[in-house]
């Protein structure tokens, strides 16, 4: 009996010290709170944007990933989808897939940034320093010289000009410390937007846009080396609130109030209109809404913070302590050397070794290449002609048995493996194998 209560003190140190390393420590634990994703239904989330643009039958798509994934995705149209983003960002954009997403918006797609410059809710002081990011990353720049609203009343187009006097990242981060300082924060009030000019497209049917902001937050920030427009205004100070920048064959729109479409505004004023306006000027047929909830911590990446908070995670660690306890406190003889067991080499051995040897040596470019030249050379010897791999567009389009829409997506993967692009293998063998069937 002694034995046994030494080694379940023995145990259980043993566990107080794996749980020491490897358990994170817990510090003050931060207040929840509504984030600007497509899931959140609080005040500061965008679900009833997404659920409404579902309902117009708008496509819609919450992105998950990297930037990479806009041009992987095959869904999308090449040019003519829209990102809404919101700024500061919890997870920072990476170098390459901000080179992706610049290459993307000159393609023809256009970029919404709804940024916490005057309203800075409670989600943009949990994003640390990352207020710059998505700025930094579509090569927009601020100017520290204040916009006189007599500046631009004299442009009725509301063009702004370049400015030389831009700021660096760190006067960006010095205004959010300020913004996201411990004094005390001023009450968000309610402030009305009125179009700069209402010849413009995007003003269409619109009086006032309604929004919140708190006092003399980032009021008379302004871009510079860019030449764009401005669409809104403060109804009461004039300050800039939507500003418009052509980039390449794409645009990218700013907005100085991140909240201007979020759960708790979406229905008041003529936001919902803006809305409508901002989706007539951006969207081609087929375009997508895409909703940035990646880089506001809702992603399909690993995770750690996520990880760590799951309560799975702690029940699983629970179970398996327990589990452990009552092996080590038992009778049976455990320790005995097993007998080793030597298991028959089957051909299916063989076959998953070399499925796993081509697998982690060829390309998915290289795979569909091989793919497609079977399937080809399978329809060219019913044909009767030489089995060189060649497609044989004419007698697939004209074969009443198969869907249009899947040879137009055969005709996609095909020039993705010749470009060496990154081809779906599942999707193509899928394909293959329901073509063979409707024309067996």
């Amino acid at each position: 009996m002694k034995e046994r209560l030494a080694t379940l003190f023995a145990a259980l140190g043993t566990l107080l010290v794996v749980a020491a390393l490897i358990l994170p420590s817990t510090g003050p634990r931060e207040k929840p709170v509504s984030l600007p994703t497509s899931l959140d239904r609080g005040n500061e989330g965008l679900a009833a944007l997404y659920n409404w643009l579902r309902h117009l039958k708008v496509p819609v798509h919450p992105l998950r990933d990297r930037y990479q994934a806009l041009s992987d995705n095959l869904d999308f149209p090449e040019s003519g989808n829209l990102l809404i983003t919101t700024a500061p960002h919890r997870i920072l954009t990476r170098h390459l897939e901000g080179e992706q997403l610049r290459t993307w918006v000159q393609q023809g797609n256009h970029v919404l940034v709804l940024a916490a410059f005057s309203d800075w809710p409670d989600w943009a002081k949990q994003s640390g320093t990352n207020f710059y990011d998505v700025f930094t990353t579509l090569e927009l720049n601020f100017s520290q010289e204040r916009e006189s609203p007599s500046k631009d009343t004299a442009s009725p187009a509301g063009t702004t000009d370049d400015d030389e006097n831009d700021i660096d990242v760190e006067d960006l981060v010095e205004l959010q410390q300020e913004l996201s300082g411990e004094a005390a924060e001023p009450e968000p009030i309610e402030v009305e937007l009125v179009p700069q000019n209402p010849a413009h497209p995007l003003a269409a049917g619109i009086q006032t846009v309604s929004t919140r902001r708190r006092e003399g937050h980032g009021e008379w920030w302004r871009f510079a080396r860019r030449t764009g427009l401005i669409l809104l205004r403060d109804k009461a100070s004039g300050a800039p609130a939507l500003w418009y920048f052509r980039y390449g064959n794409g645009s990218i729109l700013v907005s100085r109030h991140a909240g201007i479409f979020s759960n708790s505004q979406l229905g008041k004023g003529n936001n919902a209109r803006l809305v409508l306006n901002l989706l007539n000027l951006t969207l081609r047929d087929g375009g997508y809404v895409i909703f940035d909830d990646a880089h506001q911590g809702l992603t399909n990446l690993y995770d750690p913070e996520a990880f760590w908070k799951d309560g799975r995670l702690y029940r699983s660690l629970a179970f398996l302590f327990a589990l452990w306890i009552v092996y080590i406190l038992g009778h049976s003889n455990r320790l005995h050397v097993s007998t080793p067991c030597n298991p028959m080499r089957r051909l299916v051995n063989h076959v998953r070794a070399v499925g796993g040897f081509f697998a982690r040596r060829l390309t998915r470019a290289a795979a569909a290449r091989r793919l497609l030249y079977h399937f080809f050379n399978h329809l060219r010897r019913r044909l009767g002609k030489a089995q060189n791999g060649e497609p044989v567009w004419d007698f697939i389009e004209h074969n009443a048995a198969v869907d249009h829409r899947d040879t137009e997506l055969l005709k996609q993967y095909y020039e993705r493996a010749l470009q060496n692009r990154r081809v779906n293998l599942i999707k193509l063998n899928n394909l293959i194998y329901r073509l063979r069937e409707s024309m067996s």
